[in-house]
């Protein structure tokens, strides 16, 4: 009976008790992928950008362990079991075609789950968790207090950079290097005194541009994350009583080219409340 229990704890406890430290997400590179075509006559050489995450965290002082990994986007799993091995240039990856592969999109909270294990094909006995990291476009301004009469400006700040297609058709004349912005487009909710600099307009556009494929380079500095700002103007000159001082603001991104650029199409951002004198 002893022989027994002593096999059948053996058994129980064939696994690996600890659990890695210092679990993060981050972003970490932009990859890219090109093909070359004949369209029209005309030969075309396509750029395609994915963006992509990792998974960092402190391996255990067991040189021989394997790690599993499970991320994801809003409580959503998009991508289960990933392994990779204790050397350290081996990491854990989530790309943007991976999370569109689960309908997730930029402006998500993404997190993963990681556990030490003995064997490629073992499961974890014990898991992390990281904390959330928001992959998107932040608003740094979430309110805004602008006079009757006066502006003030929005700020936005890409946690990941952006991302699109980048084309290149050879012409007898020349080559032609074409790639589209991100068009971010704002709208005034409950209010006619409200608008962007353009004072003829309700809705106003900010272009976000990416880097071509020749400056892919750019992805691996601070470039990309510059603050965009946008001035919003009130227009009322003080002339009548106001009813309501709290305006929202809601901005929308429209469409890309390319398949790893499609997380930034078509998302809305966190609501900006204005408040205005």
């Amino acid at each position: 009976m002893s022989s027994l229990k002593q096999k059948f704890s053996t058994f129980l406890f064939k696994g690996v008790s600890e659990v890695p430290s210092s679990i993060t997400v981050a972003y970490h590179s932009v990859s890219w992928t090109s093909k070359t075509l004949t369209l029209n006559a005309i030969l075309r050489t396509i750029h395609e950008p994915d963006v992509n995450l990792v998974c960092q965290f402190q391996r255990l002082a067991n040189q021989d362990l394997y790690y599993d990994i499970t991320w994801y986007a809003d409580d959503t799993e998009v991508l289960r079991n990933q392994t990779i091995s204790s050397n350290i240039s081996e990491v854990a990856l989530l790309s943007g075609t991976q999370m569109l592969a689960k309908s997730k999109k930029a402006n998500s909270m993404i997190h993963c789950v990681v556990g030490a294990k003995l064997s490629e094909g073992d499961s974890p006995c014990e898991t992390g968790t990281s904390s959330l990291f928001y992959a998107g476009i932040k608003v740094l301004t979430p309110i805004l207090r602008i006079n009757r009469g006066q502006s003030a400006e929005v700020e936005l700040q890409f946690t990941i950079p952006f991302i699109n297609e980048n084309g290149i058709a050879y012409f007898p004349f020349g080559t032609e290097n074409a790639q589209s912005d991100l068009n971010i487009q704002m709208g005034v909710h409950n209010s006619s005194s409200l608008s962007c600099d353009d004072k003829n307009r309700r809705a106003c556009d900010t272009k976000i541009n990416a880097f071509k494929y020749n400056d892919r380079d750019k992805y691996n500095t601070n470039d990309w994350k510059v603050v965009h700002k946008i001035k919003v103007q009130n227009q009322d000159d003080g002339n009548f009583k106001l009813i309501d001082k709290h305006i929202t603001l809601r901005f929308e991104t429209g469409s890309t080219n390319g398949e790893g650029s499609k997380i930034w199409e078509y998302i809305t951002l966190p609501d900006i409340q204005v408040c205005h004198f």
